[in-house]
C-alpha cells in the first residue's frame, strides 16, 4: 500500500495526538502535531474560550500541507515516493479542510469519535495546552466525520486503539 501519510483526527480531546504518536513510534514514522503549527492569533482567540472560522484556519491547513509535502529520500521506505510516512495528529474536522490539508499526497484517516462528557473531561484535566474544555462543543458542531476513514470509538483504550489502526493500515 502506497501511503505518504495517516492522519489522526477528531476533535480536542479524543485523544489524537496520543494515538499518533504511539504509531508514529510504533512504526519509526514522523510524528507531526497539528497544534504546533497555529499562529500566535489563533492560539490567543483559542486560549480565551474563541472558536477558530475557516479564516483562521486556512493559513494553519495550508502550512501543514507544505510541512506535509515529500522532501528528500528517506532510507526506509512505505509510500510510492520513497518518503517514510508520517503520522499527523490534526483536528481535520471538515471535508474542505482535509482537502486542503493532504492536496494530492496518499492519505489515510482515522477519525476518534468522542462524546461531549469526555472530551471536556479530558480536556479540563490536562494542563499546558491552550484548547479550553467551553470550546468542545464548537468543534462537536461543525465535525464531518469522513466517509473514508477508520472511525473509532474514543473511549476504548489507547493499545485497543492502536491495534484497530494498524490493522486497518494492514500493518
Amino acid at each position: 500500500m502506497d501511503i505518504d501519510v495517516v492522519v489522526i483526527a477528531g476533535i480536542s480531546g479524543s485523544g489524537k495526538s496520543t494515538l499518533a504518536k504511539m504509531l508514529a513510534t510504533a512504526q519509526s514514522w514522523e510524528f507531526i502535531e497539528a497544534d504546533d503549527y497555529h499562529d500566535d492569533r489563533s492560539v490567543k482567540k483559542m486560549r480565551n474560550g474563541i472558536p477558530l472560522d475557516d479564516e483562521n484556519r486556512l493559513p494553519w491547513l495550508l502550512r501543514l500541507n507544505q510541512r506535509l509535502q515529500p522532501s528528500a529520500p528517506a532510507s526506509t521506505h512505505f509510500s510510492g515516493n520513497n518518503q517514510t510516512p508520517r503520522v499527523l495528529s490534526c483536528s481535520a474536522l471538515k471535508e474542505q479542510y482535509r482537502l486542503l490539508l493532504v492536496g494530492k499526497l496518499q492519505a489515510r484517516f482515522v477519525w476518534l469519535n468522542i462524546s461531549h462528557d469526555l472530551a471536556s473531561k479530558r480536556m479540563s484535566s490536562r494542563s499546558g495546552h491552550y484548547m479550553p474544555s467551553s470550546l468542545a462543543q464548537s468543534q462537536l458542531d461543525i465535525a464531518e466525520p469522513p466517509g473514508h476513514a477508520l472511525i473509532l470509538d474514543a473511549a476504548e483504550s489507547a493499545d485497543v486503539l492502536l491495534a484497530k489502526t494498524r490493522c486497518y493500515l494492514g500493518l
